[in-house]
């Protein structure tokens, strides 16, 4: 076990438009996705969960939530990893992103899509179904003690949940 505990930050994407001509992974989020998606990057920033990569579903909406997190912290879009295995991931694949991560990343937010978040979540800490929901613009935060490589299912610690549309 590392002494230094790792942290991940599961975000879902911002709300999106509900009505798109083309293809789902074009979907832009919406003016409320926008704003909902600052407030929770502001969040992030006020309890000083400066992330050292992020990880994103390379579909448009969740760039445009990993963009905005980058905006509020002042972070070099570089870090920012699209990755078009993380849309239509299922919680499997994301756990499998998660164990490729670099162990110099000590915080990683990842952004992404249900229901693999949730249920992902579920998975890591050993939760109920009905007990995790991440609407969107909502994160989850986790203690990962092993390395990345080593995570386990039912064994990391969460921290918090918060909800976009709960900040004012």
């Amino acid at each position: 076990m590392n002494s230094t505990p790792h942290e991940l930050v599961l975000l879902r994407h911002g709300k999106a438009e509900n009505q798109y001509h083309g293809s789902d992974f074009d979907r832009q989020l919406t003016e409320t996705g926008y704003d909902r998606t600052r407030n929770i990057a502001k969040y992030l920033s006020s309890q000083q969960l400066v992330p050292d990569l992020i990880v994103s579903s390379s579909a448009k909406r969740a760039i445009a939530t990993a963009n905005i997190v980058g905006d509020v912290f002042a972070i070099d879009s570089n870090i920012i990893d699209a990755r078009a295995d993380l849309y239509n991931a299922d919680w499997h694949d994301v756990f499998t992103i998660i164990q490729q991560l670099p162990e110099t990343a000590m915080r990683v937010v990842l952004v992404g899509h249900n229901p693999a978040f949730e249920m992902l979540v579920e998975q890591l800490i050993a939760k109920p179904a009905e007990g995790i929901h991440l609407s969107p613009s909502s994160m989850a935060s986790l203690a990962v003690n092993d390395q990345w490589l080593d995570i386990a299912i039912g064994q990391c610690k969460l921290i918090s949940i918060m909800h976009a549309q709960e900040l004012v």
